[in-house]
């Protein structure tokens, strides 16, 4: 299956975890009160698309694992 060779493959998973990076710096950042409106609206993005690639992951392998996915 294409899917399971895309989601067990290392650059995809090398991808994750650089957008786990990405998200977490993105958030610690966030914190920060001096920010401009424009900045917090760029990293509001960002973490929005950060969100959504985590979501597109997670379809993909309860797609691939159905139950199974549940138990790993």
């Amino acid at each position: 299956m294409k899917i399971q060779a895309l989601i067990e493959s290392r650059w995809f998973q090398n991808f994750i975890i650089a957008v786990i990076i990405i998200n977490g710096a993105v958030l610690g950042i966030q914190t920060s009160r001096s920010l401009s409106p424009d900045s917090i609206e760029l990293l509001d993005y960002i973490d929005q698309l950060c969100l959504a690639i985590f979501v597109i992951e997670l379809l993909l392998k309860f797609y691939v694992q159905r139950l199974r996915f549940f138990k790993e």
